[in-house]
């Protein structure tokens, strides 16, 4: 770990769940910290953004009252070098059933929210004196990645 230069925390579709339930939580959490110890660049994505704001500064997870799901555009509050090259209203697909306080993170020292959505949810929170960034869109998402996510949700449903 200590030759990286950055290190991604990638979601997966457990937001449902409470973290204490993650069977590998220990595992993770000590992986975060190794990477905070070592100053390393971390992006977490989407799940991997949430665990990662709870685990460190305590950010409470909510549950949506329905998924989001759709592409939208963003606004840009607070400028950073991973959003560079874009301007408001950029277009960003969301794909999740929970969000993270935006009054924990509001009322955090040590948080910045650097872009959220239309619909008002999160897209890129950082640490303001740590290398740290939480991207809750799904920029990696293809052509085809919605229409094979809502079949995959319909499949699960017995729908």
């Amino acid at each position: 770990v200590r030759q990286m230069d950055a290190f991604i925390i990638t979601g997966a579709p457990l937001e449902k769940l409470p973290f204490s339930d993650i069977t590998y939580l220990d595992e993770l959490q000590g992986l975060m910290d190794t990477l905070e110890k070592q100053n390393i660049s971390q992006l977490y994505v989407c799940w991997g953004g949430m665990i990662a704001l709870n685990y460190f500064y305590g950010i409470h997870k909510e549950m949506l009252d329905a998924k989001l799901f759709g592409i939208y555009p963003q606004k840009i509050t607070n400028q950073s070098n991973l959003l560079k090259g874009l301007t408001s209203g950029f277009l960003a697909p969301h794909a999740r059933y929970a969000e993270m306080s935006k009054a924990d993170i509001l009322s955090s020292k040590d948080l910045i929210i650097n872009a959220y959505s239309s619909t008002g949810h999160l897209f890129l929170v950082s640490a303001k004196n740590k290398p740290q960034h939480f991207l809750f869109s799904h920029l990696e998402y293809g052509p085809n990645a919605f229409i094979k996510e809502y079949h995959r949700e319909l499949n699960a449903r017995g729908g």
